[in-house]
């Protein structure tokens, strides 16, 4: 057997290799995208946010290269909001899978300072305000939640406790 035809038997071979492993993959995220139930009732797609400026506006991540501009007028409909998932190349979140919400801190995005949970630079929602939830019951906390546009960290076997000083085994500085 000539040794070129051999090396495209073998470049031929880790050709079909490649594009195969490339399918297979692309067929598994888009299976896994498929299972995705996604979220219509945020007002923005994922990783877009809520102007602060313009009424009804969401505007686009600095990485976004889409053919769409890059503020959009809120899409008030389901209907609407997957032509625009279509025409923007964007996507809206998927709903959470917790199989129950962890209430009991802050929610995703916020952080425990002064007894109040505060919004961080991530949190792209409605309330900008300290909330302070540990006055509000399970539902009350729900209903803020809905209010706000908020996700809930799922869960966990393991209770945290977000309120000590240190995490567990741990020590404040200067103590022994």
């Amino acid at each position: 057997m000539n040794t070129s035809t051999s090396n495209r038997g073998v470049i031929s071979f880790l050709a079909i290799i490649a594009i195969t492993a490339c399918l297979s993959r692309q067929l598994m995220a888009r299976a896994a995208e498929d299972k995705c139930i996604k979220d219509y009732t945020q007002p923005c797609a994922e990783g877009w946010a809520e102007s602060s400026v313009l009424a009804r506006v969401c505007e686009a991540p600095i990485s976004y290269y889409g053919p769409c501009a890059t503020n959009v007028a809120f899409m008030d409909t389901k209907e609407d909001k997957i032509k625009l998932e279509e025409m923007c190349h964007i996507k809206w979140p998927c709903f959470s899978y917790c199989r129950e919400d962890d209430l009991t801190g802050c929610p995703k995005f916020w952080y425990l300072e002064d007894g109040f949970c505060k919004p961080s630079a991530g949190y792209h929602g409605r309330c900008s305000e300290p909330a302070d939830l540990t006055k509000m019951h399970e539902t009350e906390r729900t209903l803020w939640g809905n209010r706000c546009g908020v996700q809930w960290p799922c869960k966990t076997k393991c209770k945290n406790n977000y309120k000590a000083k240190c995490p567990e085994g741990w020590q404040p500085t200067g103590t022994k």
